[in-house]
């Protein structure tokens, strides 16, 4: 039997059939059910159902098993045989995915080739309506302690319910959210939360990526995947970091300290190049900065005697304040403005000073961050893209 709005066949069919004085009884069953797409939106299903039809509405309880598998689908029918409507309320029980007996192709083969191991629990639930020849269904999908690993990246501890606002072809609304910890090259394990949708294109998008590091947060907005390549325009919003894992992350030589920092960092990523544009951090409150790199004596090297001098206050500054001015163009290092007020306890008596300070720096690990993370969902996003061009 052929099912063309399911693009579904269904073989070795047999029905019985008991007619009582109000009602009839029948059973179904279907020994291989099988989805017609390229890839298979499923693995071959057996199938059995149990109901009646009284009053012109037919009802049954419906069992779809795995043939070579622990997936079932439990569902409840009712169908209206006058005028063609019906709808399936349904459930799938957990299931556990393991790398050798049952992995993430064997639960949605068009996913075979997102990720190279998937270990953890998911369960579903949704139903399908009908209704003059019109299909449609949502369906909510909870993932427990996930796992997803390829060859450059990781997610771990993944959990969250995702949405499908169409099941043929699959659907789902704008942010749909799942919290794990991600990894990639050297990067990690850190805290991250994604928003990302299927759209009805097939295609996926990221809108957005929350990173919980350097003791505070970083959120990247608007992260885009393009057909000509990697490319993102973001805003990495900081809220509390600390200052200094954030001087580590930017990494500027000789530079540490004390204290909290929030702002935001406008950035930019086309065809690879990392760009920071007008950057602002700004201290939450007094703080300690000790600096004893090469940058000073470059920018004093006329007047060595003041540079000598701001050196002892630097190595030991007790700030008020402290901004922070991030910029980077697309080739060649990037500059930090640092304009800080306070004192040195030990030097002047504790004299107050006023300094701005420019370092150069390439921002390379939060360039690998920004743009790591984008690559890091971008290559997976691949892999699902060529699952959906394919079908």
């Amino acid at each position: 039997v052929e099912l063309p709005t399911l693009q579904m066949t269904a073989s070795g069919i047999n029905l019985s059939i008991e007619e009582r004085p109000d009602e009839i009884q029948f059973g179904l069953e279907a020994a291989d059910l099988r989805h017609g797409g390229r890839p298979p939106q499923t693995r071959p299903l057996a199938i059995s159902a149990k109901g009646k039809i009284k009053s012109n509405v037919a009802e049954a309880t419906l069992l779809a098993k795995q043939r070579h598998g622990p997936v079932e689908i439990r569902g409840r029918l009712k169908h209206s045989l006058s005028s063609g409507a019906g709808r399936i309320n349904f459930e799938v029980p957990k299931v556990t995915l393991t790398p050798k007996t049952f992995t993430l192709a064997d639960l949605y083969p068009p996913a075979a080739e997102w990720f190279d191991t998937a270990l953890g629990e998911a369960s579903a639930k949704g139903h399908l309506l009908w209704d003059k020849g019109v299909l449609s269904g949502q369906m909510s999908v909870k993932l427990n302690d996930v796992q997803l690993v390829s060859d450059e990246f990781s997610l771990k501890d993944v959990n969250g319910i995702i949405t499908f606002i169409e099941l043929i072809p699959l659907v789902m609304p704008p942010r749909q959210r799942l919290k794990g910890l991600v990894s990639y090259g050297v990067l990690g394990p850190m805290p991250a939360q994604l928003e990302f949708q299927l759209q009805d294109n097939g295609k996926i998008a990221i809108q957005d990526l929350d990173l919980t590091l350097a003791g505070g947060h970083l959120n990247t907005r608007g992260l885009l995947e393009t057909e000509k390549g990697l490319s993102a325009k973001a805003s990495i919003g900081v809220k509390a970091v600390d200052l200094k894992e954030l001087l580590q992350l930017i990494g500027v030589d000789g530079l540490n300290g004390t204290g909290k920092l929030s702002g935001t960092i406008p950035i930019r990523i086309a065809d690879g190049n990392f760009v920071i544009s007008n950057g602002k951090l700004r201290a939450l409150g007094p703080g300690k900065l000790r600096y004893g790199g090469s940058a000073l004596e470059k920018q004093l090297s006329a007047r060595k005697d003041t540079a000598g001098t701001v050196s002892k206050v630097l190595s030991d500054f007790h700030y008020q304040k402290l901004t922070m001015q991030l910029d980077k163009a697309a080739k060649g290092l990037g500059t930090i403005v640092l304009q800080m007020e306070g004192s040195n306890p030990a030097v002047y008596k504790g004299h107050p000073f006023a300094f701005n300070i420019r370092i150069e720096s390439d921002f390379d690990k939060l360039g690998r961050i920004a743009f790591g993370g984008a690559q890091t969902f971008s290559d997976a996003l691949k892999r699902a893209q060529k699952s959906a061009d394919t079908e």
